[in-house]
């Protein structure tokens, strides 16, 4: 009977040693990134995609800024080897640089529109259009740098600054 319960229990033990190498090998070959909705390029309707850009540009150049609209904060981080500048955005958001020089900020996230992808625009107090598909996360976007410090015009943000989460740079649309 001691030999039916050892050859009984080693059959469980290698059923189970299977599957365990099955469910290893599963896991081990799927492409995690999938999982993320961000990643997921194929839900991306590009027609919707274009309409929704050419939206936003349209409702950026309804911008109108004064001395009273609220600013967008730096924010400095302090490193070993320097320092790390950035902002948060969350969907939209005013960046004034200067007494004439300003940023203003509209984005699109994949999980609220999959259909359009992450996207963030920017117009400039010059009127030129900038566009960076770094990942907004539920709404929210940083750009960062760690090449220089707190921009003092729009083209030092957009030459400088990029996504945090991918570090994509900023493009002129």
């Amino acid at each position: 009977m001691n030999s039916f319960i050892l050859t009984f229990t080693e059959l469980i033990f290698f059923k189970m040693s299977k599957l365990v190498i099955y469910i290893s090998i599963v896991l081990l070959g799927m492409n995690f990134s999938a999982f993320g909705q961000h990643n997921d390029q194929n839900r991306i309707d590009a027609e919707k995609r274009a309409a929704s850009i050419e939206q936003m540009i349209l409702d950026l150049k309804k911008i109108s800024p004064d001395e009273t609209t609220e600013s967008l904060i730096f924010k400095e981080i302090k490193l070993e080897n320097g320092s790390k500048y950035s902002i948060r955005l969350i969907e939209k958001g005013f960046l004034r640089l200067s007494n004439t020089d300003w940023i203003y900020f509209l984005s699109s996230s994949s999980h609220k529109n999959p259909e359009v992808g992450d996207i963030t625009l920017a117009i400039d107090s010059k009127g030129i259009i900038f566009q960076n598909n770094g990942h907004v996360c539920g709404g929210i976007i940083h750009f960062e740098t760690y090449k220089t410090g707190i921009p003092e015009s729009s083209d030092a943000f957009f030459e400088y600054y990029e996504s945090d989460t991918d570090g994509i740079r900023w493009e002129k649309h």
